[in-house]
């Protein structure tokens, strides 16, 4: 016979559990708990790498041609573009004009075909 109050460790009530599986109960929870704290950090972590390397930035004098699987897609405005990565490839067309300096010819006289034929009226020649 058992008096009120008094529990017996191995008889006592079944929703009670003895002081060393609640610990190992709370050693397995915090480490459920770690696991999916590291999961969903990983999670975060490779979602925003994706959004990072899908963004693209195209300036104003640039103007940008979609591949996608290495087949043109067409053409990107400036501004904020986003792309599939891995998938689609933004390649950058610069719009600037380039100026190159171009050596002198020199003192030789160029020859058009205006002065060419002003000598040939002046020399007498019929006119038409």
């Amino acid at each position: 016979m058992t008096k009120k109050g008094y529990s017996n460790p191995c008889h006592g009530d079944p929703r009670e559990l003895p002081d060393h599986q609640e610990k190992t109960n709370e050693i397995l929870d915090r480490g459920l708990m770690s696991s999916t704290v590291v999961v969903i950090a990983f999670t975060v972590v490779v979602v925003l790498l994706v959004l990072v390397s899908a963004a693209r930035v195209i300036k104003q004098y640039e103007l940008g041609v979609l591949f996608r699987l290495r087949r043109v897609r067409g053409t990107r405005q400036p501004g904020l573009r986003m792309i599939i990565p891995f998938v689609d490839v933004l390649r950058r067309v610069s719009l600037r004009l380039v100026t190159m300096p171009i050596q002198s010819q020199g003192a030789s006289p160029v020859t058009t075909s205006a002065s060419t034929c002003r000598r040939w009226l002046n020399s007498g020649c019929p006119t038409w």
